[in-house]
């Protein structure tokens, strides 16, 4: 049986129609994900690009608008075997 759940959501939103109807769509994944019953993590990603990324907990990276696919992959790794991170939102980025 799967305990862990680890999921990516985009950070931004091009212009104010897409941010409105974002945040409707990300509030239902995210109440989904919380209601789960699994041992969840929540990452924010920005556009993707290659370098090393910075976290934030419980928001997005201030300042921070890239993040590589090998990041993202790597992050995903690294906390799947932290139970400091579950139960929580993480933003990433540079």
């Amino acid at each position: 049986m799967v305990r862990r759940r680890v999921t990516i959501f985009a950070a931004g939103a091009r212009t104010a129609g897409d941010a409105a109807a974002g945040v409707v769509r990300r509030g239902r994944r995210r109440d989904a994900v919380r209601a789960s019953g699994l041992d969840w993590t929540i990452s924010r990603l920005p556009r993707l690009l290659d370098r090393r990324y910075r976290i934030a907990y419980e928001k997005n990276v201030r300042t921070g608008m890239f993040i590589a696919r090998s990041d993202v992959a790597a992050h995903m790794l690294a906390v799947t075997g932290r139970p400091a991170t579950v139960g929580r939102v993480i933003g990433i980025a540079y």
